[in-house]
């Protein structure tokens, strides 16, 4: 927490506890002119996602971008830039639409 934080309550550390419950970094506290700021950090996740995905579309090749969400714990948008970045590094190829389609690993 920031130094100029003085007091501490009862929410500031449930916000603690619940950040660690999701495995997320402690939020840092500041004490700004309009009150109390909280910074949340993300974790990164596109290399472990990127690897979470390629094993999952290798136990199930229809597995679908909701499924994956799912399973992975991001969001679907964040499976989307992961499949992008992986199609264009040549690793998973898509073959057929959206409905019907499967996935093939490289």
């Amino acid at each position: 927490m920031s130094s100029g934080l003085k007091c501490v309550g009862r929410g500031t550390i449930k916000i603690i506890e619940e950040c660690k419950a999701v495995g997320l970094p402690t939020p840092v506290f500041t004490n700004e002119f309009s009150g109390l700021q909280v910074t949340f950090r993300g974790k990164k996740t596109s290399g472990k996602t990127s690897e979470k995905i390629i094993k999952l579309v290798g136990d199930n090749k229809k597995i679908t971008i909701a499924e994956l969400s799912k399973e992975i714990g991001v969001t679907a948008r964040t499976i989307e830039r992961n499949l992008k970045k992986l199609q264009d590094q040549k690793k998973i190829t898509r073959v057929g639409g959206a409905k019907g389609g499967h996935w093939e690993l490289s």
